[in-house]
């Protein structure tokens, strides 16, 4: 029942932020095409930040080897060298 309120809550907190176009004019005192403009502009600044982060390899994934690829490596480990025959 306490996760069903939070859940609630949480959508509740997200359906009071959005305002309609009216309400953002009246409590911001500027016109909807200039708060459109801003947003634009904020979204212009944010968006070459975000392909940044999206475009550099992370160096804390691991690369995986297929078992197959494994299991040759640890079979050649184990198989006899032509440079340790002797004639």
């Amino acid at each position: 029942m306490k996760r069903l309120q939070s859940q609630l809550d949480s959508k509740t907190y997200w359906l009071e932020m959005l305002r309609s176009d009216a309400e953002l004019v009246k409590i911001t005192g500027a016109s909807l095409d200039e708060i459109r403009t801003k947003a634009t502009e904020i979204l212009a600044q944010i968006a070459p930040l975000d392909t940044i982060d999206t475009q550099q390899p992370k160096s804390s994934k691991v690369k995986k080897i297929k078992k197959s690829t494994l299991s040759q490596t640890d079979d050649m480990k184990h198989a006899p060298q032509t440079s340790d025959r002797r004639l």
